[in-house]
């Protein structure tokens, strides 16, 4: 049997391949970013949660074609808020928690459902589009976020959550991803 690595084993394990799970040689996403209604009560669920940084892997896959990006689950980064919070590494992740949910999901859902993107929520207090940035680019230089990798970061809105998404990269620059609302 054959085991098809998905990037959080090939980030985590620390495994070489040619091409990581994932990539796409086609044109940039162009529909934008679909989060299931598991993902969407997830995020609705990181509202007011704490005071601190929170983040955490998305999990889905691109549809056909490669334009829009279907979210089918977010998970924490982990147990490290609770245990060795630095407030400097908003992105730090557990990775036994992170392979953990790679291969569940992978048993339970289906094979090719691999880490396709990021989330992010930050307190109220830092919140603004120059922090958003500045976190975009960390997440960038992390190799979290690229050009088919975005970034969704959870605010609260006049209307309750607001998700906003974004792309990053060298030849491209910063891209703006619609948002397909999820209610429920």
């Amino acid at each position: 049997m054959e085991f098809d690595f998905a990037r959080a084993h090939c980030r985590f394990l620390k495994v070489d391949t040619l091409r990581e799970p994932g990539d796409h040689p086609g044109p940039l996403p162009t529909r934008g970013v679909s989060p299931s209604g598991g993902a969407a009560a997830f995020f609705r669920d990181q509202q007011g949660v704490s005071p601190a940084y929170r983040s955490g892997p998305l999990f889905g896959h691109w549809e056909a074609g490669g334009e829009r990006l279907q979210v089918v689950c977010a998970a924490m980064a982990g147990y490290i808020r609770w245990s060795d919070y630095d407030p400097g590494q908003p992105f730090a992740m557990h990775a036994e928690y992170v392979l953990g949910w790679t291969d569940a999901l992978r048993a339970v859902v289906f094979p090719d459902l691999d880490w396709v993107g990021q989330w992010l929520a930050f307190p109220a207090s830092v919140a603004g589009p120059r922090e958003e940035a500045r976190l975009l680019r960390q997440a960038h230089a992390l190799r979290l976020v690229d050009r088919h990798r975005p970034l969704l970061v959870l605010g609260q809105g006049r209307s309750g959550l607001e998700v906003r998404a974004s792309t990053l990269d060298a030849q491209d620059g910063e891209r703006t991803l619609e948002v397909q609302e999820v209610t429920g």
